[in-house]
């Protein structure tokens, strides 16, 4: 079995590269909102992905404390991100060089608008790996959550029947 900490480390790490990327996706989609339907539904799935990949990081963190077993389940599904998220960082990094503070930097980007820089097949690749993020994300938050509500219930189950005897009440009905 591997360290957990060290395959924790490696899923945050995916994780933090997730967000950068859908934050950065997030506001190129932004510039061309008002071009076609599929930048926009680019630019609202990966802003809706930012809030579980959080979620999901902090699990990790925290159940890295409490419960190794399950950072390092977590953190196994979370590196399944690993190949969307890098398709998708590459795909950026192709499209935006121009994402940068210096005035040539502005002047290619407000040519590269007119110029409309996507191909049908990049945006439908690029949906493909956002909704394959999002499968990963709910799936692995569901289990998690299931996991946990369960592991309420046998706690409590336990409790009961371990601690203090059931008390018998009887009722009398009038007769």
């Amino acid at each position: 079995m591997s360290d957990p900490f060290s395959v924790a480390g490696s899923a945050v790490g995916v994780i933090s590269l997730g967000l950068q990327v859908c934050q950065q996706l997030t506001s190129y989609c932004q510039a061309y909102n008002s071009y076609d339907e599929e930048i926009k539904k680019i630019g609202s799935r990966s802003e809706s992905l930012q809030r579980p990949l959080k979620d999901l990081r902090e699990l990790i963190e925290e159940a890295r404390a409490k419960d190794p077993e399950i950072a390092t389940d977590l953190a196994d599904k979370a590196l399944n991100l690993q190949s969307m998220v890098n398709s998708l960082r590459g795909t950026i990094d192709r499209m935006i060089p121009t994402m940068t503070a210096n005035t040539q930097g502005k002047i290619r980007s407000q040519l590269n608008k007119v110029i409309y820089p996507f191909r049908r097949e990049t945006l439908r690749d690029m949906l493909r790996d956002l909704d394959g993020i999002q499968v990963v994300l709910q799936t692995t938050l569901s289990i998690y959550s299931t996991q946990k509500i369960t592991s309420g219930f046998t706690t409590c189950f336990k409790e009961q029947i371990d601690g203090p005897k059931l008390v018998k009440i009887v009722v009398r009905l009038p007769q």
